[in-house]
């Protein structure tokens, strides 16, 4: 047996401003809770560090000292995000984690198979799709964006490390700017 509905003296303007604050809640709920903003500003310096390592020392194969770097750094990164989100009373998904990982895998692959830039393949893609389920369609856009221009920046014959420096650049103002989007 149903329940019935009882009709409430709420007027459509009153209905409609309702619905609006709840998806102005679920919308800053998700920004909070997948937090694109700290994963573009953390991948903008991994892109930027690398760029700079293989920019400055093309031949020393320092760049491994960048991916062991970031490795160690983003570790407690995560653990404090998940911290701080776990004190606003915000689960951290790990499916979200997952969804981005192979984004970026599926990209890497992409990219080896087409000859475009691994490196920035996945980070864009990665970025993106997080940006994405975090309602933010403009960074999103805007993250696949750098990610095309830094790739077509090295098939012009802009060296690896410079184009890497400028996406990593333009991730890191991404991710400041989605930090006071509202």
């Amino acid at each position: 047996m149903q329940a019935r509905l009882h009709r409430t003296d709420v007027s459509p303007t009153q209905a409609a401003a309702r619905l609006h604050y709840l998806n102005d809640v679920q919308r800053r709920t998700r920004r909070a809770a997948y937090s694109p903003a700290y994963g573009l500003l953390v991948v903008g310096a991994i892109a930027l560090a690398h760029g700079a390592v293989i920019t400055l020392w093309p031949q020393a194969g320092l760049e491994w000292l960048v991916w062991i770097g970031a490795l160690l750094a983003v570790r407690p990164l995560i653990r404090w995000l998940r911290r701080r989100l776990e004190q606003q009373g915000l689960e951290v998904q790990k499916r979200v984690a997952f969804a981005s990982a192979a984004a970026a895998v599926g990209f890497t692959v992409l990219a080896v198979a087409t000859g475009a830039n691994p490196l920035v393949s996945a980070l864009a893609a990665a970025s993106a799709l997080m940006a994405f389920l975090a309602s933010m369609p403009v960074v999103s856009l805007a993250t696949v964006g750098v990610g095309v221009a830094g790739d077509l920046a090295i098939r012009q014959g802009l060296a690896a490390g410079t184009s890497q420096i400028l996406v990593g650049v333009a991730l890191i103002a991404l991710g400041l700017w989605s930090m006071r989007a509202p």
